[in-house]
Protein backbone atom coordinates (compact mmCIF):
# COMPACT_ATOMS: atom_id res chain seq x y z
CA UNK A 1 0.00 0.00 0.00
CA UNK A 2 1.22 3.54 -0.77
CA UNK A 3 1.24 4.73 2.85
CA UNK A 4 3.37 1.75 3.94
CA UNK A 5 5.90 2.31 1.18
CA UNK A 6 6.11 6.00 2.11
CA UNK A 7 7.43 5.10 5.59
CA UNK A 8 11.19 4.76 5.23
CA UNK A 9 12.19 5.24 8.86
CA UNK A 10 10.45 5.13 12.20
CA UNK A 11 11.23 5.56 15.89
CA UNK A 12 10.03 2.45 17.78
CA UNK A 13 7.83 3.17 20.78
CA UNK A 14 6.81 1.06 23.79
CA UNK A 15 3.53 1.69 25.61
CA UNK A 16 2.09 0.29 28.82
CA UNK A 17 -1.56 -0.76 28.34
CA UNK A 18 -3.36 -0.47 31.69
CA UNK A 19 -6.79 -2.07 31.94
CA UNK A 20 -8.51 1.13 33.03
CA UNK A 21 -6.78 4.00 31.30
CA UNK A 22 -4.97 5.36 28.30
CA UNK A 23 -1.83 3.86 26.82
CA UNK A 24 1.26 5.36 28.45
CA UNK A 25 4.53 5.68 26.51
CA UNK A 26 7.36 4.17 28.56
CA UNK A 27 10.24 4.00 26.05
CA UNK A 28 11.36 5.51 22.77
CA UNK A 29 14.11 4.08 20.59
CA UNK A 30 16.32 5.52 17.89
CA UNK A 31 15.13 5.81 14.30
CA UNK A 32 15.22 2.60 12.29
CA UNK A 33 15.42 2.65 8.49
CA UNK A 34 13.54 0.12 6.39
CA UNK A 35 15.54 -2.29 4.27
CA UNK A 36 18.71 -2.16 6.33
CA UNK A 37 18.65 -5.60 7.96
CA UNK A 38 17.55 -6.40 11.51
CA UNK A 39 16.52 -3.71 13.96
CA UNK A 40 19.39 -1.52 15.08
CA UNK A 41 17.25 0.23 17.67
CA UNK A 42 17.98 -0.97 21.17
CA UNK A 43 15.25 -0.25 23.68
CA UNK A 44 15.92 -1.12 27.33
CA UNK A 45 14.55 -4.61 28.02
CA UNK A 46 13.59 -3.51 31.53
CA UNK A 47 10.85 -1.30 30.06
CA UNK A 48 8.88 -4.56 29.69
CA UNK A 49 7.25 -5.11 33.07
CA UNK A 50 6.21 -8.67 33.93
CA UNK A 51 3.14 -7.30 35.72
CA UNK A 52 1.87 -5.40 32.66
CA UNK A 53 0.75 -5.68 29.06
CA UNK A 54 2.95 -3.68 26.70
CA UNK A 55 2.67 -2.58 23.07
CA UNK A 56 5.74 -2.18 20.85
CA UNK A 57 5.17 -0.16 17.69
CA UNK A 58 8.23 -1.09 15.63
CA UNK A 59 7.10 1.00 12.67
CA UNK A 60 6.21 -1.89 10.40
CA UNK A 61 4.65 -4.29 12.91
CA UNK A 62 2.88 -3.91 16.26
CA UNK A 63 3.74 -6.36 19.03
CA UNK A 64 1.43 -6.98 21.97
CA UNK A 65 3.61 -8.33 24.80
CA UNK A 66 2.01 -9.88 27.89
CA UNK A 67 4.02 -10.16 31.11
CA UNK A 68 3.68 -13.39 33.07
CA UNK A 69 2.16 -11.56 36.07
CA UNK A 70 -0.16 -9.27 34.10
CA UNK A 71 -3.57 -8.70 35.61
CA UNK A 72 -6.47 -10.60 34.03
CA UNK A 73 -8.30 -7.37 33.23
CA UNK A 74 -5.22 -6.03 31.41
CA UNK A 75 -5.00 -9.21 29.36
CA UNK A 76 -8.69 -9.01 28.45
CA UNK A 77 -8.51 -5.39 27.34
CA UNK A 78 -5.16 -5.72 25.51
CA UNK A 79 -6.48 -6.62 22.06
CA UNK A 80 -9.12 -3.90 22.01
CA UNK A 81 -6.52 -1.33 23.13
CA UNK A 82 -4.08 -2.52 20.45
CA UNK A 83 -6.88 -2.30 17.90
CA UNK A 84 -7.74 1.23 19.03
CA UNK A 85 -4.05 2.20 18.84
CA UNK A 86 -3.81 0.90 15.28
CA UNK A 87 -7.00 2.66 14.18
CA UNK A 88 -5.74 6.00 15.57
CA UNK A 89 -3.18 6.53 12.81
CA UNK A 90 -3.37 5.76 9.07
CA UNK A 91 0.22 4.43 9.26
CA UNK A 92 -0.71 1.73 11.79
CA UNK A 93 -4.17 0.89 10.47
CA UNK A 94 -3.05 -2.07 8.35
CA UNK A 95 0.00 -3.22 10.29
CA UNK A 96 0.09 -6.79 11.56
CA UNK A 97 -0.34 -7.24 15.32
CA UNK A 98 1.72 -10.05 16.83
CA UNK A 99 0.89 -11.50 20.25
CA UNK A 100 3.97 -12.26 22.38
CA UNK A 101 3.99 -14.00 25.77
CA UNK A 102 6.79 -13.31 28.21
CA UNK A 103 9.40 -16.05 27.91
CA UNK A 104 8.35 -16.90 24.33
CA UNK A 105 9.71 -13.84 22.50
CA UNK A 106 10.83 -14.29 18.90
CA UNK A 107 14.28 -13.24 17.72
CA UNK A 108 12.57 -10.50 15.65
CA UNK A 109 10.94 -9.08 18.79
CA UNK A 110 14.11 -9.40 20.88
CA UNK A 111 16.12 -7.58 18.19
CA UNK A 112 14.56 -4.31 19.44
CA UNK A 113 15.92 -4.70 22.99
CA UNK A 114 19.21 -4.80 24.91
Amino acid sequence: DEEDSAVEEFTPLVFKLPADGEAEQVAKGEKVKIGFGPAQCKLPKDCLSESDVMLLDSGWEVYLWVGKDADRSEKLSAFSKADAYCKDDPRTMNLPVTFVKSGYESSEFNAYFV
